[in-house]
């Protein structure tokens, strides 16, 4: 978000980050859905050009009043963008407190499609994930490849897939790497 500006409410396009929970907070229904970082500053901590033509930008995540009355765990919260041939994003959290706590996160894509029937992803078989169209709270299972034939709205869980999502002659690959650190 640029300084001076101010959150208008939902993100429409890009790839908004959802932390440090995903959709309702679980104890605070006042709170906002995804969390706050998609609504506040964030500073810019590194940025270079490489020799290929990629731009590399590293961004922090600012905590202030807000951000610590919605969470009060001290976390370090970063972002990797590499913009070139193809578009890269990294989301790393670390823990810098001295007690557990559980984050959701997510980088919360949107992608311009014509034809829903003409979409195909692979790479998420024999995932878990809950499906937020039939409550949210079962945990089932990918079998085959993703499709869409009806309303669908799933959380795919601690993933380490490679996926693809294919819309005609076009391809997206996506990697979901998943690591815990402290």
């Amino acid at each position: 978000m640029p300084p001076g500006s101010r959150p208008a409410g939902r993100c429409a396009g890009g790839a908004p980050v959802c932390w440090p929970w995903f959709g309702l907070h679980a104890t605070g229904p006042v709170l906002p859905a995804h969390g706050f970082a998609r609504t506040v500053p964030w500073e810019v901590t590194e940025s270079r050009a490489l020799a290929d033509g990629t731009t590399e930008m590293a961004l922090a995540l600012v905590e202030n009043e807000q951000t610590r009355a919605q969470w009060p765990h001290r976390a370090r919260l970063s972002h990797r963008i590499s913009v070139g041939h193809t578009l890269k994003l990294a989301l790393t959290a670390v823990n810098t407190g001295d007690h557990d706590f559980v984050i959701g996160e997510a980088l919360h894509t949107y992608f311009e499609i014509g034809d829903i029937d003409d979409i195909r992803i692979t790479g998420l078989e024999g995932a878990e994930y809950l499906d937020k169209v039939g409550g949210g709270s079962a945990r089932r299972r990918q079998d085959g490849p993703v499709t869409f034939a009806a309303e669908t709205d799933r959380i795919y869980l601690n993933t380490e897939y490679r996926s693809r999502m294919r819309h005609r002659r076009r391809a997206l690959e996506a990697a979901h790497p998943y690591r815990q650190e402290r």
